[in-house]
């Protein structure tokens, strides 16, 4: 009764005695579509049977076996445990799928039932990353019954970073701050342990900062200095006098005195910069019609990338300032005036006008100009002093006529 093609390939799983008829088909074929249909004998005096032809199976065949998912963080630190997962989903629970890993650690492998006739098996790999494991990668191999398929991921220690913005704006005469921040693999030392230097790409001897000033190139010899501190991992530069020739791209490198006396330069992560030869203008912020008599207040800002020397900002009105500044992200500054006054009745038709001064800008200054327009305070004296002085009037009538009334009674 049973089909050549099916031999040996069939088998129920469980017990029937406990209403199991979970079917198994291994060497799965192209070919084993269904439906498939379940039907029962039970050996009673009446001897029942029934086929459940209105609810068979029908077989989806997938040629190429799923990856396995790989979660793990890239970035890793040095010497801190790491935990990565590999897992995969299949419909085969009587030969769950194997889980091996490329690299030595410790592995948890278990297996879950996801419902619909879907398990997934999933391995736990943890283990202690070092330097030596610096853009390496993990591999998790997954071995299905009768079936292989890879995947892999890289593993980055945090070894070597930096983190710098790849585009920055610069005004030219003025100034630039490239923020930069680093890590190391060593233990976190002092500054003076720690020798700082940026150079130009792929020119290593081209030198644009150096504490040794005999080594930095003539067109940048006190134009450059590091703010913050080394030993915060504090890289920023300032480019001070920007000339239009000053677009790098320029890369940091870092010596730290430790026992290796480790070196290294950021050369995948360099600072391109780009030129702005007419300053920006401000942009001046007010209403247009304000109200004699009520504080108005008027708002004047300009982004720049000079942190170190801000712009200066000044009112054509006097009034009460307060001035502020603000790092908006990506090396960029906003630096905010507000200005505020009581308006009178000679503002009217006037105008006000904010002007910035760049750091180093020999160009000029720039402005913004606003016209404003004051409304007058109703005024009700024209009105008031006529009806006072005609009710006083009639009062004062009103009381002689009063006591003459009186008099003559």
């Amino acid at each position: 009764m049973l089909k050549d093609s099916f031999r040996g390939r069939t088998k129920l799983l469980g017990s029937l005695g406990d209403s199991n008829c979970t079917l198994e088909i291994d060497e799965v074929r192209n070919h084993d579509n269904g439906p498939y249909c379940f039907r029962v004998e039970l050996e009673t005096s009446k001897k029942d049977k029934y086929s459940f032809v209105n609810n068979c199976v029908s077989v989806k065949m997938i040629e190429q076996a799923s990856k396995p998912e790989l979660q793990a963080e890239q970035s890793l630190q040095e010497g801190q445990p790491a935990v990565f997962k590999c897992s995969v989903k299949h419909t085969c629970p009587s030969h769950q799928p194997t889980l091996t890993w490329s690299h030595s650690g410790n592995t948890i492998m278990g297996y879950k039932d996801i419902g619909h006739g879907n398990w997934e098996a999933e391995s736990l790999l943890t283990f202690t990353p070092t330097k030596e494991d610096d853009h390496t990668s993990v591999t998790c191999t997954v071995k299905y019954h009768g079936n292989v398929q890879v995947i892999c991921v890289g593993v980055f220690a945090d070894v070597w970073k930096v983190h710098v913005e790849s585009e920055m704006e610069a005004l030219v005469s003025s100034c630039v701050v490239l923020p930069c921040s680093f890590k190391y693999p060593a233990q976190q030392q002092p500054s003076d342990r720690i020798r700082a230097m940026w150079h130009i790409k792929n020119k290593w001897d081209d030198i644009i900062f150096h504490k040794d000033q005999t080594r930095v190139l003539d067109n940048f010899k006190g134009r450059t200095k590091l703010l913050g501190s080394l030993g915060g991992s504090n890289c920023s530069l300032e480019i001070d006098e920007v000339r239009n020739h000053d677009n790098g791209p320029y890369c940091f490198r870092v010596e730290v005195e430790t026992s290796q006396k480790d070196k290294y330069s950021f050369v995948e992560n360099c600072v391109s910069i780009n030129m702005i030869e007419q300053a920006s203008k401000p942009e001046l912020q007010a209403e247009q019609s304000l109200q004699e008599g009520q504080p108005a207040v008027f708002k004047c800002s300009v982004k720049h990338t000079c942190s170190s020397h801000q712009p200066t900002l000044t009112w054509s009105h006097p009034g009460k300032t307060i001035m502020s500044y603000k790092d908006i992200g990506h090396g960029n500054w906003e630096a905010e005036s507000l200005l505020t006054f009581t308006p009178t009745k000679e503002d009217d038709h006037g105008s006000i006008t904010c002007t910035v001064k760049y750091h180093g800008n020999a160009k000029g200054e720039m402005t913004a100009t606003r016209p404003i327009f004051v409304k007058e305070q109703a005024n009700l004296s024209h009105i008031l002093i006529p009806v006072i002085s005609c009710l006083g009037t009639a009062l004062l009538v009103g009381l002689l006529c009063f006591f003459i009334g009186k008099r003559y009674k």
